[in-house]
């Protein structure tokens, strides 16, 4: 009977703590809690500027976004040129980072993702030349093939693939960390097609 008298009486202890003893000490109002988040908040850019605008600036990170659409309205496309914007350099506004794409469709087509990577290629390299008005210092420094070495790509079949797949992940970035070297708080970008 003394012991459950005794952690009766301790119960009642801790339920008669100072309540401000369970809040957070920097509170902060809804305005400038937006403002924190909108400026830590990092995107993607989708390489079409009216696009990027309605959506404050490109694909967030840390948030689901869902792309939908009839077939052949160019959902793939956009996946696959997301994957090879996650890859440009900061110093053009960038994430540097490296990508995933999981394709459940068999809608990858290798030959148009080299498509896009040389046209990135070219892109960057121009944008280089205009910065650094110095273009031997910019030949030569990422071509198409980097760019698609930097695309892990898993073709899944079948829902237990998936299930698989999403198991593996981490076991997959973990022996990866490049793919999440600009999030160092782990994975905070997915794209969910339909």
């Amino acid at each position: 009977m003394d012991r459950s008298n005794a952690i009766l009486q301790r119960e009642q202890q801790q339920q008669s703590l100072n309540p401000k003893d369970w809040i957070a000490v920097d509170q902060q109002n809804a305005w400038d809690l937006l403002h924190e988040e909108r400026s830590l908040m990092t995107r993607i850019s989708t390489s079409c500027v009216d696009l990027d605008d309605i959506l404050g600036g490109g694909i967030s990170c840390k948030q689901v976004t869902e792309i939908g659409g009839v077939p052949g309205i160019g959902k793939t496309q956009l996946g696959i040129q997301l994957a090879v914007n996650v890859q440009m350099p900061s110093y053009c506004g960038g994430l540097g980072g490296k990508a995933i794409y999981i394709d459940t469709e068999g809608s990858f087509m290798g030959e148009r993702a080299q498509e896009i990577a040389e046209a990135y290629v070219e892109d960057i390299s121009e944008y280089n030349r205009f910065l650094h008005k110095d273009l031997q210092a910019c030949q030569g420094e990422i071509q198409g093939k980097d760019v698609l070495q930097n695309i892990y790509f898993f073709r899944i079949c079948s829902y237990t693939e998936q299930i698989a797949l999403i198991n593996y992940l981490e076991e997959f970035i973990s022996d990866h960390k490049d793919v999440l070297k600009t999030w160092p708080s782990g994975p905070e970008y997915l794209v969910k097609w339909h």
